[in-house]
């Protein structure tokens, strides 16, 4: 009697332990399905939230004036330095916007810091769950910016938008997103350069992330995905009434990596977008095409990461990579020309010593930020401007202890955001951070009067 009512009670136990790993299992999937179902999500709005940016006169760095250094607030310490880095800043609205961070260290969640020139302030707009803000757009007389690289599941890619009525946005909405670099508004479709989760078919390698483009008629709602099987689509370019999208250019390295997951014969550095809406290889498109006069081109890996359109050229900055002590390569072209057996692309005339950091195009021209490093270790950090993108002219100069990375510019003002190179610079950060004047810190913002 014992016996049986042991063995049902044994019975009933492992029962109870099956509905128990059914359940597990059900609401595992049920997590898996919640999260790769889009969604839009209203962001903290702070807009209002006044910075106690460490109160330091506007100091007279003549002709520069420094304004003050909100990544100091974020990221406080030597071991933070490489997030401080302004990697973008826009101009919305007459209002300054700020993008930190650093993808490689994780440094998120990520805050979005405004500068009001009437104030004289620094706003924090909105905190992102991200590691890195890369680029702004404006699209729409609304601000985006592409999730570099979101603290959530790959089962969906993140856009943040500024929307004219709802304020700060997460459209959680790109399918199998690990990252996206880079957006573009052409003929009507908002278009999002991304590294999905299932780029190359299942039956090359167990490595199936790469290049993607997303594609959507309802500004980032809802999306169609054409999978490329490259690395990662990182810019776009307009050229005559075109659209394409930039891959990595291959060096000795990822050319061994595509050879490695058969995609060799998938990957294009440069994609076509046709009028049946779907993007087309164009191989010829290659380092020696698009990098004209430059010794790497073809030898090492190389970028496109910012880009803009001039009447029906593309202006854009090739960033190649480098041993871990050399100064960067990073040059400026402009494309007047991408059809087959018709490429026409020009390197600038800037210092060929020049390291081209940041551009933009307004209704005065083409405006370039460079570096040069001098021999006494100090940077010399300038602007040029062009109508046509043949003959330059200066319009700023000055010289620091370290290089501008990213610039803008509201009304008759440029703003600089100081950058640092990488996490060697940490060294010296804790040597000589607490004796920098303002003005010659990484994350510094400097105003220079045009008038």
């Amino acid at each position: 009697m014992n016996t049986l009512k042991y063995r049902r009670y044994l019975i009933i136990i492992l029962v109870l332990i099956l509905v128990t790993v059914l359940l597990l299992l059900a609401l595992r999937e049920f997590v898996r399905w919640r999260q790769a179902q889009p969604e839009i999500i209203s962001l903290p709005q702070l807009s209002h939230h006044v910075l106690a940016v460490p109160k330091v006169q506007p100091h007279d760095l003549s002709p520069l004036t420094f304004l003050g250094n909100p990544a100091l607030i974020r990221y406080p310490t030597c071991q933070d330095e490489f997030a401080r880095n302004p990697w973008s800043l826009m101009a919305f609205n007459g209002q300054l916007y700020i993008g930190l961070g650093d993808d490689d260290a994780n440094a998120g969640p990520v805050p979005v810091y405004r500068f009001s020139p009437e104030n004289q302030v620094f706003f924090e707009e909105t905190i992102l769950p991200d590691e890195k803000l890369d680029r702004f757009y404006i699209f729409n007389d609304e601000l985006f910016i592409p999730g570099d690289d979101p603290q959530q599941s790959w089962a969906l890619g993140n856009i943040y938008n500024l929307h004219k009525n709802q304020g700060w946005q997460k459209l959680r909405t790109l399918p199998k997103t690990i990252h996206t670099h880079a957006l573009a508004q052409f003929d009507g479709l908002l278009f999002a350069g991304v590294s999905n989760q299932d780029a190359a078919p299942a039956n090359l390698h167990k490595d199936r992330y790469g290049s993607a483009v997303a594609i959507s008629n309802d500004l980032g709602l809802t999306w169609k995905v054409q999978l490329l099987a490259g690395w990662r689509i990182f810019d776009f370019l307009m050229v005559n009434g075109k659209l394409y999208a930039t891959d990595i250019f291959a060096g000795p390295g990822m050319h061994k990596w595509l050879k490695e997951r058969q995609r060799t014969d998938l990957h294009s550095a440069v994609y076509e977008y046709e009028n049946s809406g779907q993007f087309k290889r164009r191989p010829d498109l290659d380092g020696a095409n698009m990098f004209p006069e430059t010794k790497l081109a073809n030898n090492r890996a190389a970028v496109i990461e910012r880009s803009a359109q001039f009447i029906q050229s593309s202006i854009y900055v090739a960033a190649f990579s480098q041993n871990q002590d050399n100064l960067p390569t990073r040059v400026a072209y402009v494309a007047t020309q991408l059809e087959s057996d018709q490429v026409k692309v020009e390197r600038l005339a800037l210092p060929r010593d020049a390291i081209v950091w940041d551009l933009f195009v307004d209704e005065q021209g083409i405006w370039v930020l460079f570096s040069q490093l001098l021999p006494n270790g100090n940077w010399l950090n300038q602007v040029w401007r062009s109508v046509d993108a043949k003959n330059w002219v200066s319009v700023a100069e000055f010289e620091n202890l370290t290089f501008a990375r990213s610039f803008a510019k509201i009304d008759q003002t440029l703003y600089f955001g100081m950058g640092s190179l990488n996490d060697k610079i940490i060294t010296s950060c804790q040597q000589n951070h607490d004796t920098k004047k303002p003005g010659q810190k990484v994350g510094d913002i400097l105003r220079f009067n045009l008038s």
